[in-house]
């Protein structure tokens, strides 16, 4: 999955009209339930790291916004994947957790310097001891920027994505957090 999605960020240089990305799980189950825990303790895990860390890169660099709707778990990898989004919406069903230090495992992906950025140091310590949060925590954490019925979570990310792609269309189109 992570290979098939650089792939697929590594294309989107080729696209100049799009205006936003949305990423979303399929199903309702999850988001990204992360990383099989057996490839996390072996001897490479830094095969592991490296590409995902190239990833997550990718999309927090995408010349366009990119929005995750979070449809169900996303764990590990998963919120680390949401992490590297622009933007989040939530299922009023979604869950988030970092399950790498239950596992006594420090990702190499930046994750945790990304939580910290997107909810303080305070709630980024409390989502390390591995427990999951609801979507409503993470609101209230500033994880996620809206939380949402779940039969209207394509639907709002969507609205979004068409807000962001007016906006971008009459001459905005800084990313950066400092805009």
């Amino acid at each position: 999955m992570i290979l098939a999605l650089s792939d697929t960020f590594i294309n989107l240089d080729t696209k100049p009209n799009l205006r936003a990305v949305i990423l979303t799980g399929a199903g309702d189950e999850a988001f990204c339930a992360g990383n099989d825990r057996t490839e996390l303790a072996g001897p490479n895990e830094s095969e592991l790291s490296e590409p995902g860390q190239a990833l997550f890169s990718q999309i927090e660099s995408c010349h366009v916004p990119v929005i995750a709707a979070v449809n169900g778990i996303a764990a590990g990898y998963g919120c680390e994947l949401a992490l590297a989004c622009h933007l989040r919406i939530a299922s009023v069903s979604a869950q988030f957790s970092l399950l790498e230090s239950k596992l006594g495992i420090v990702s190499g992906d930046a994750g945790m310097q990304r939580l910290a950025r997107e909810v303080g140091d305070e709630h980024a310590l409390e989502m390390l001891t591995g427990k999951a949060i609801s979507a409503q925590q993470a609101l209230r954490f500033g994880l996620v920027n809206h939380v949402v019925p779940r039969a209207r979570l394509l639907t709002e990310a969507e609205d979004l994505a068409r807000e962001i792609a007016q906006s971008r269309a009459t001459g905005h189109s800084c990313l950066s957090r400092s805009c």
